[in-house]
């Protein structure tokens, strides 16, 4: 501790010359770049990993698995070669499938760890860069605004009313929040043993700054900062005790160890039972396999392997939606699970409306109106430009390579210049200085020094602060305003403020200090024009969105086609008034909060859209949902700025803050005009319960096709027919469901089912695992099946060694027909129609009477061939029955 307790008792310029960093310039990026290589990376906000051998090790220790294997070198040593080569068949192609599934999860989680680290804006060589906390290095200078994530240990060297969140271990070892004020002017004395998380000038790794701003130079990087040092809990702000395994995997795993270990017991009695009942022929190592194929396919390690293959592919499919701008960041099961079952969606600002990029729609000067036109620049806009870049230059001090990749008005800037002639290499020749001068109430200023001449530049955000102004400037000449054109000006800007746009009225001062109207341009946002069809669809989902709005967001209601907003009174914010109104404005987020968490105790579960939230909405939310552009994670942030410096007072930056990112239990993309915002969360919502359904689909069919087996298996012994041997049960059964598995993963499901929710609670598993009317109806007809094929062998119509066969064949054009049931079964009612096509598949026994003559060497009776699509028959006579049964019962 004596190598990091040394910072906070030296002076900050002692503290950048140790550490060989420039406190104005930062580092150089080739230093940088080679402390990063000496050093390594910054793991503070790294996560431990989950090894392969951790997810494979359940499914080779799983019992079914085991006893197949063993199955596989006994049938080699009595030699039952086709048996031992559908074993192993089976087995190598489980494991590859299994290998494949969970590289591409790892795979997975390892590309959505990059959404979890935070980003930091650093100083090097004079340039603001903004860089992932991985890349972060000893010696790098540091800015630090209200919420951000605090990348490393910290020796702080200036700082503006900065207060700080650090996370620090209480005496029972457990995380505790402490709130703290930080400044960079105490310094300690040599022998002072005051804790780094409390001393004044440093801030700890992973802290949030919650108010304030600050400059610092980063001392001590991943395992050497005091929270990695201890190694006791995570770093603060990332979302905790949020389980990790999805909901399915945890509501299942107990009832399929159960399965397991009863099947095998079951099956084990069965095998005893067989060999008293069953005829010459079958002798017991052929009833052994078949019980190893039964309890192979109810194997609880690979049913859990396949609901994990199907949750997987949430985030994939998320992160890959079409149109691009529609994907979203799910950062942990819990969010999917969580997403599941919103039932309220509060939308806090206009962060779900519009993409939050400033544009350039229209300028206004002296001699009437401009709208850009690619074909034909404006060099009326000249002047315009001018001003603009060289606010842009002052304000943030951006290069001009840089100004491609900023944020706010670089959008704007772009567009500008591109809907004019403006030369803007001869301006970087005749430009001498351009520095920003301190004003309040919006006001900026910027003076500007050329070498042929010296002014001023005033931006105004309202036509009305310039109504002091006589005259405009019209290239080189001053034209008096009259009424009529000061009429049009304010006209222009109510206007714009109807579409949702704001804008900025540009004034130069003369040289007697009276102000020129130079012109005034019209900033807006693309605004999603499709905002009431998503929340209708929403509301369809059973989600019902609500907009909380400030003052200044108010057009954007109008713009979007909202209802008309609620104006706060006196009233309080209730869930009678949520329940009447839909948009909402003025509410504070304590009271959006408190209205969150009261809902919560009835029982709704309210999810949180927002981007520059503060902490009443951080702490308050259950499920946080934020918009962020998600490009920039893809990219290399050192060799580009993708983050500028805001300037002061503007809030309407494209990307959310650190903290609001790093708690976010989902990132979506920010809204466009017809794409990203809340028509991600719609499509992120979409692709969750199109997961849940397919698992639903996929425990329904494999429970009731397991259930059927074992029917047969159980009326096979004791009607004296025997078990089939383990070669052909292992086809029937082990293919029939792997191909009914690839199926359920490639069908498409039917849009009215991802209106309703689908929970995995022990209130509904049951249902989900065991559907009434299917299960029995497939137990009546395996049941019928049976008893026919004993009575085809008592009869004589089947040789007695061909009627287990039978059985096992009829019941795989079962699982056919149940598997068409299943995937289709609320598209629409139920009607006997809908099994024409199914059976017209299952009424053709002549492929299958000649494959098993082949094998059995026996011919089947005319009889039996046209018998055995009966059990699909017999399936679809009692779905008929049972539904007009229920529906009688009801």
């Amino acid at each position: 501790m004596d190598g990091r307790a040394k910072w906070h008792r030296m002076t900050a310029d002692a503290v950048c010359a140790q550490l060989h960093t420039n406190a104005a310039a930062g580092l150089d990026r080739r230093a940088a770049r080679s402390r990063l290589k000496k050093e390594g990376a910054n793991t503070l906000f790294d996560r431990k990993r989950t090894g392969i051998a951790a997810v494979l090790r359940p499914l080779f220790c799983d019992h079914a698995w085991l006893l197949m294997l063993f199955a596989a070198i006994l049938a080699l040593c009595f030699s039952k070669i086709a048996s031992s080569v559908a074993f192993f068949a089976i087995l190598i192609a489980c494991v590859g499938v299994s290998w494949r599934t969970v590289y591409r999860w790892l795979s997975t989680e390892e590309y959505i760890t990059k959404y979890r680290i935070p980003s930091v804006r650093v100083v090097r060589e004079r340039t603001l860069y903004s860089v992932s906390a991985r890349r972060v290095v000893r010696g790098d200078i540091l800015i630090l605004r209200a919420g951000d994530i605090v990348p490393c240990d910290c020796r702080i060297l200036s700082a503006v009313d900065l207060r700080v969140l650090t996370l620090t271990p209480s005496e029972e070892g457990k995380p505790v929040y402490t709130e703290s004020a930080k400044n960079a002017q105490t310094v300690y004395p040599y022998g002072d043993k005051t804790p780094i998380p409390r001393c004044e000038n440093m801030i700890c790794g992973g802290s949030e700054i919650l108010s304030g701003e600050a400059r610092a130079v980063a001392v001590e990087v991943g395992a050497s900062t005091y929270v990695g040092a201890m190694a006791l809990f995570s770093v603060p702000a990332e979302p905790a005790g949020k389980r990790n395994e999805p909901e399915a995997l945890r509501a299942l795993a107990p009832y399929l160890r159960v399965l397991g270990i009863a099947s095998l017991i079951l099956l084990l009695i069965l095998s005893i039972v067989a060999l008293l009942l069953t005829p010459d022929g079958f002798d017991a190592i052929d009833l052994f396999f078949s019980l190893c194929v039964a309890v192979g396919c109810t194997s609880p390690a690979l049913i859990l392997l396949l609901v994990r293959m199907i949750t997987m592919r949430e985030p994939v499919e998320a992160m890959q939606a079409r149109p691009r701008e529609n994907r979203a960041i799910l950062k942990s099961a819990r969010a999917s699970d969580a997403l599941c079952g919103v039932t309220d969606l509060f939308v806090v600002g206009h962060v779900g409306s519009t993409d939050g990029v400033p544009h350039f729609a229209r300028a206004a000067i002296g001699r009437g109106e401009i709208t850009p036109d690619p074909g034909a620049p404006q060099p009326l806009l000249n002047p315009l430009c001018e001003a603009f870049f060289l606010l842009k230059m002052a304000s943030e001090g951006v290069s001009v390579a840089m100004r491609e990749e900023g944020e706010d008005d670089t959008a704007f800037l772009e567009e500008l210049l591109a809907a004019s002639a403006f030369d803007l290499p001869a301006l970087r020749v005749r430009l001498t200085r351009a520095s920003l001068i301190p004003h309040k109430n919006g006001v900026r200023e910027v003076s500007v020094e050329m070498k042929e001449r010296a002014f001023s530049l005033i931006f105004l955000d309202s036509v009305a602060m310039a109504d002091r102004c006589t005259v405009y400037e019209d290239g080189e000449r001053y034209c008096a305003i009259s009424p009529t054109l000061r009429q049009e000006m304010h006209a222009f800007e109510a206007a714009a403020h109807a579409t949702g746009a704001r804008t900025v009225t540009v004034l130069r001062r003369m040289r007697d200090g009276t102000p020129a109207w130079l012109g005034t341009v019209v900033i807006r946002e693309e605004i999603q024009r499709t905002l009431p069809s998503i929340c209708e669809e929403l509301s369809q989902c059973g989600v019902r969105v609500s907009f909380f709005l400030d003052a200044k967001d108010a057009p954007y209601a109008d713009a979007c086609r909202l209802p008309s907003p609620y104006v706060s009174t006196e009233n309080a914010l209730t869930s009678a008034l949520l329940e009447r109104r839909q948009v909402f404005l003025g509410f504070q987020s304590t009271q959006i909060a408190a209205l969150a968490s009261e809902l919560r105790k009835t029982g709704r579960r309210v999810a949180i859209l927002c981007n520059h939230a503060d902490r009443a909405l951080l702490r308050g939310a259950p499920l946080l949902i934020a918009c962020d552009p998600t490009d920039y994670h893809r990219r290399d942030a050192e060799d580009a700025a993708l983050e500028a410096l805001p300037r002061e007072g503007l809030s309407n930056s494209v990307r959310c803050s650190q903290a609001t990112r790093r708690r976010a239990d989902i990132l979506v993309a920010r809204a466009g005009k017809h794409t990203g915002g809340l028509a991600a969360v719609l499509q992120a919502l979409a692709i969750t319960r199109a997961a849940r359904w397919r698992i639903a689909m996929l425990l329904s069919y494999l429970s009731t096709t397991h259930l059927s087996l074992l029917a047969a298996c159980t009326l096979g012994t004791l009607l004296g027919i025997g078990l089939s041997d383990g070669a052909a049960m292992l086809w029937i059964g082990a293919l029939c469901a792997a191909v009914g598995t690839l199926w359920i993963l490639r069908a498409p499901v039917p849009r009215e089912l991802l209106r309703r929710e689908v929970r995995f609670d022990t209130q509904t598993l049951l249902s989900v695992l065991l559907p009434r009317t299917e299960s029995l109806s497939a137990l009546s007809a395996t049941a019928l099946t049976a008893i026919l094929s004993a009575v085809f062998a008592w009869c004589g119509l089947l040789a007695h060694a061909v009627a287990s066969t039978y059985l096992f064949a009829s019941l795989l054009l079962l699982h056919v027909l149940l598997l068409y049931d299943l995937t289709r079964k609320k598209r629409a009612k139920m009607r006997p129609l809908q099994f024409v096509l199914p059976m017209l598949v299952c009424l053709v026994p002549a492929a299958v009477a000649l494959a098993l003559q082949a094998a059995f060497a026996q011919p089947w009776s005319p009889v039996a061939l046209i018998c055995l699509p009966l059990a699909p028959v017999f399936y679809v006579l009692a779905k008929i029955c049972m539904s007009v049964f229920w529906r009688t019962a009801k």
